[in-house]
């Protein structure tokens, strides 16, 4: 009677511990394919309404040398011999303004001078090659993005050979912040592949790529994802 008892309890339990699982089983399967689900309707919103965001960028390119040369006409004169897109839209001292084809906003060209307090090292100098107001960009329309990343990656060239003899900078990186209502549903984004760092604060959302050449495709994996 004891074994028999045992047979039947341990039979019970079996089927208890069946439930369970597949009662888990269950329950996970619905979550994903409810989680799959609303992503699926967001993103179909996005798209339909053609979400846009605002964004600030500004590429970088960090030399220990002085520049050899300023920002000038000559300067403008080497970016129109590269694309006849490019329009004049303002000199201001150092500072160039010009206007790309499908760019909602100028492009300011400067160098900055960054002393360094630390007198065994030599001051630094940073080429910028900044948005002057918002760039608008939506859900399906990426193209100001891809002509800021060329675009801006062709100017610091040129700058580098008429400014800087052609040293190689010693950095280049991308910053910028990025504000509006954001497909991607994460405060913090840490992405090795893309060299892509984003955190969310105060309403907008600043970004840092340690290789611009990532601008185009890590906004669209984390806030255009189609």
């Amino acid at each position: 009677m004891t074994t028999e008892m045992g047979a039947l309890l341990g039979k019970l339990g079996l089927g208890i511990v069946g439930s369970l699982l597949a009662t888990g089983i269950i329950s996970i399967v619905g979550f994903l394919f409810r989680s799959r689900v609303i992503n699926f309707v967001r993103r179909t919103g996005h798209y339909l309404t053609d979400t846009t965001v605002f964004v600030e960028l500004s590429r970088r390119d960090r030399y220990d040398s002085e520049p050899t040369s300023d920002i000038d006409m000559h300067l403008f004169e080497e970016i129109s011999e590269f694309s006849n897109a490019v329009e004049f839209d303002a000199l201001n001292g150092n500072r160039l303004r010009v206007r790309g084809e499908s760019i909602p906003t100028p492009l300011e060209i400067r160098i900055e001078h960054m002393p360094n307090f630390d007198s065994h090292t030599a001051d630094r100098h940073e080429v910028v090659v900044e948005t002057f107001t918002d760039m608008a960009f939506g859900y399906r329309k990426n193209k100001p993005l891809t002509e800021f990343e060329s675009l801006s990656r062709e100017i610091s060239r040129i700058v580098q050979r008429e400014c800087f003899g052609n040293a190689d900078p010693k950095q280049t990186f991308l910053t910028g912040k990025v504000k509006g209502k954001l497909p991607a549903d994460q405060d913090e984004i840490n992405d090795d592949e893309m060299k892509m760092r984003a955190k969310i604060n105060d309403g907008w959302t600043t970004l840092r790529f340690e290789n611009p050449d990532f601008l185009k495709q890590g906004l669209e994996k984390y806030f255009r994802p189609l």
